[in-house]
């Protein structure tokens, strides 16, 4: 899959260029058509002005949440334990694990109380889950969790010996995960170009 990352990228170039090119081409020959160019005054206007509004969507948001949550399950060896199940090294890993499990309940039960309970602040105004404060806030909730998580365990099991070692667990995510960001970024500008181009009709 990685290797095939940069054909993913070229794709969407590739589609954004010809995008814009046969908008621009129609437009000229049917100047009628309820098509916007992103090559006229406006487009450009819009692209100039609007796109990094375009582009803070919630999907940037968790998308860095989730990068930051693989990397420290990653470097800190918690996800490695999870896969290999009870096949764990040492009193300090299983320790660990079970101080990890431990917060993984704390966790439920708090946004069980703060969902589940009669007139719960996190339900909507009529009640439900979706859409909600629980709704809106499911993905940075989990995302942190397993980031705590994740610190926990490295703590625990003397995989984190520093401050040091903590925010490096943490960052490390950007550097396996940082093509997702370039992708989500081309995508995003052909995802707006077209909205921008259909939102005549």
């Amino acid at each position: 899959m990685k290797h095939r990352l940069p054909y993913i990228a070229l794709a969407l170039c590739v589609a954004e260029v010809l995008l814009v090119l046969v908008v621009w081409m129609l437009t000229a020959i049917e100047p009628h058509l309820s098509l916007r160019s992103p090559l006229s005054p406006e487009g450009i206007r819009w692209l100039f002005g609007r796109y990094t509004h375009s582009l803070a969507t919630p999907l940037l948001a968790w998308l860095v949440l989730c990068v930051m949550a693989y990397g420290t399950l990653t470097d800190s060896g918690l996800w490695w334990v999870w896969h290999r199940g009870r096949r764990r090294r040492g009193v300090r890993e299983r320790f660990a694990w079970h101080i990890v499990v431990a917060e993984a309940a704390l966790v439920v039960v708090i946004m069980l109380l703060l969902t589940a309970m009669p007139q719960a602040i996190l339900l909507s105004v009529t009640g439900g889950l979706w859409p909600s404060s629980f709704s809106y806030s499911l993905v940075p909730v989990v995302c942190f969790s397993l980031m705590v998580m994740g610190v926990t365990y490295g703590l625990v099991s003397d995989k984190y010996r520093s401050l040091a070692d903590v925010f490096a667990g943490v960052c490390s995510g950007f550097s396996a995960s940082g093509s997702l960001f370039v992708l989500l970024v081309l995508a995003s500008v052909l995802w707006h170009t077209l909205q921008f181009i259909l939102s005549a009709y």
